[in-house]
């Protein structure tokens, strides 16, 4: 035990290699340092810091050169005043620094290590310098008052969810060098409006004006915003691409669109969608907790994700494709307003919770090509009222208008409704159904 507690004080004393004027070093090379913190994750710093281009310890001078892992985190700062000898900023160099308001990174910065500067609530005023090529992921995740920021020409990447939850943003503009951009960089942006792209830029372009993120060599819509006009040569609109944008209630699009990617309008405040006559695939939670009202979908489509329309607390009226083979887990789950559905009759598979508490839908026809219906799929539909089975459907039944759903081979009543009458065959069963079901 004596050996184990050495060894812990020994690596507590390693949290730093020297301390001067309030300020705690690591020794990078024989003649440069970075700024570091007393201990991981624990509040070094407050007030107004100030960091020295160099500093001297034990007859050696040394030049500071970057801010090292999570060096600040989570220290109550008010300001900090960084050196023109800066090369870099580590992983979460400022993460959690709650109460800082404005930073100037010197031009000497190069390099900005992922989610430096999460969470930094109240940050209002940052700069970004020329030569950064990477903004990574969750850099300025959760600045969530941070109204605007200018990108530097140099940028190449940005990351996944780097300006998450900057919901004060409104604007941005992409530069000439930016080549990568993740679907996620600016999911939860609510206020994002105004979208733009250097017409120089050889990877992405905001085509007529349209005030979106187009990739230019697959005519994918990569991000959107409130006011985006979604021109009529966009092919796919990307994952994430309207995400938890909140002041848009419709949305027009164009015939071209063959897919809408996973989580395309989650959480946003849209009602009215035309969805075009070219639409292939709806994806994985595309509209997912949004205030869509209706979903009209051509027979065009073929593939619906698993939980596109989920929790739409508004959604009344769903068309449904007539070359739709599958309808997917939790696809209409939680769907309270939606009082009748049509089952297509290419229809052979309805999955887990898919319609799980729709209470408003009053009656179900189970197509004959219906073969596997999952566990849960209709549980807690208490307002159904009506349950047949298509006559010719090789596995399922609803004989002697029992008004449920019963596994012809086995006798299983596998889903009933408040006007079943279990056939005498079927009783022992009703327990089992219950449980299940309601």
């Amino acid at each position: 035990m004596a050996i184990v507690a050495c060894m812990l004080c020994a690596l507590g004393a390693s949290a730093y290699d020297f301390y001067v004027d309030s300020v705690y070093y690591n020794i990078k090379s024989p003649n440069t340092v970075e700024v570091t913190s007393k201990a991981n994750r624990v509040a070094s710093y407050s007030g107004d810091v100030v960091i020295p281009p160099t500093v001297t310890y034990d007859g050696v001078t040394y030049t500071v050169i970057g801010i090292g892992y999570e060096a600040f985190r989570p220290s109550p700062i008010s300001s900090v005043q960084l050196p023109m000898t800066l090369q870099y900023l580590d992983k979460g160099a400022f993460n959690r620094c709650g109460q800082i308001t404005e930073i100037h990174i010197p031009e000497s910065v190069t390099a900005i290590g992922t989610w430096a500067f999460y969470d930094c609530k109240k940050l209002v005023s940052v700069n970004i310098p020329e030569g950064v090529t990477s903004i990574g992921e969750l850099t300025f995740g959760n600045c969530n008052i941070l109204p605007s920021i200018t990108l530097p020409e140099s940028l190449q990447t940005i990351g996944s969810e780097a300006f998450d939850q900057c919901n004060e943003l409104t604007s941005i503009f992409i530069p000439k060098n930016v080549s990568q951009i993740h679907p996620q960089a600016f999911s939860y942006c609510r206020k994002l409006m105004y979208i733009e792209v250097d017409s120089e830029n050889p990877y992405f372009d905001s085509r007529d004006n349209c005030n979106a993120i187009i990739e230019t060599a697959t005519n994918k819509l990569v991000a959107g915003s409130s006011i985006t006009v979604i021109p009529s040569t966009v092919t796919e609109l990307g994952d994430y691409s309207f995400s938890y944008r909140q002041s848009f209630t419709s949305i027009d699009i164009p015939n071209s669109v063959k897919r809408i990617g996973n989580y395309a309008f989650a959480s946003t405040a849209v009602q009215d969608v035309r969805f075009p006559d070219s639409l292939v695939i709806v994806g994985a939670s595309a509209f997912e907790f949004s205030n869509i009202k209706s979903a009209l979908l051509p027979n065009t489509v073929t593939t619906i994700g698993t939980g596109a329309f989920k929790h739409c607390s508004k959604l009344a009226t769903v068309t449904l494709s007539e070359n739709l083979t599958d309808i997917k887990s939790s696809v209409f789950e939680s769907c309270g307003k939606l009082t009748d559905v049509t089952i297509p009759g290419n229809v052979t598979r309805i999955g887990y919770d898919a319609f799980w508490s729709c209470s408003g839908i009053k009656s179900i026809i189970i197509p004959r090509s219906v073969t596997q219906i999952d566990k849960c799929a209709f549980r807690g539909c208490s307002g159904i009222a009506t349950l047949v089975v298509e006559e010719g459907n090789p596995v399922y039944d609803s004989r002697a208008n029992c008004n449920a759903v019963i596994e012809t081979a086995t006798n299983k009543l596998i889903l009933g409704c408040q006007s079943t009458v279990i056939p005498n065959r079927n009783r022992h069963h009703r327990l089992l159904f219950f449980l299940w079901h309601e």
